[in-house]
């Protein structure tokens, strides 16, 4: 146990960072998803995310763990909140770009984690979740209008014949 908080075998080897551990855990059956503790607990990938360590969230992501595991109830933080609390930037970009959930819940991941970020003075980690959430807004946005594809349809003539 780590300050009274208790974690599973393998939230603790993410935590501590021995990839020859998770490996052997996930190799023996364990579940990437093992529950976080109610009070301050975390999944292995909110933990390897909290400390950082891409290597073990990489590892964690292709055993199938939950990127938008919802934080333990007292005290908790997914793991882009985590990230973001503790200026993991390397691991902010990572998570997004894994499928990071910043729009879910009115936004809630992304209001919680500026939040967090800015009570821990990572000033650097809130600008880049301000940037990070604007691009999956305006990425999000496009896929919505239907400017992710092309424009013409099928039945529409190409407008640069027009030109031509």
């Amino acid at each position: 146990m780590l300050l009274n908080i208790p974690r599973t075998q393998l939230q603790a080897a993410a935590e501590a960072g021995s990839t020859e551990i998770v490996e052997h855990l996930l190799n023996q059956g364990v579940s990437a998803n093992e529950p976080p503790s109610k009070r301050a607990g975390a999944t292995a990938l909110q933990l390897a995310a909290i400390t950082g360590n891409i290597n073990i969230a990489t590892i964690l992501l292709k055993a199938e763990a939950d990127i938008n595991a919802p934080p333990a109830f007292f005290n908790g933080r997914t793991a882009f909140e985590g990230a973001t609390e503790h200026g993991r930037i390397e691991m902010m970009i990572f998570l997004v770009g894994e499928g990071a959930d910043l729009l879910a819940n009115n936004n809630e991941q992304y209001r919680r984690a500026i939040a967090f970020a800015e009570q821990n003075r990572q000033y650097a980690a809130k600008s880049l979740a301000d940037d990070l959430y604007a691009k999956v807004l305006v990425s999000q946005q496009a896929g919505i209008i239907g400017m992710d594809g092309e424009w013409v349809a099928p039945d529409m003539p190409d407008f640069g014949s027009f030109y031509s």
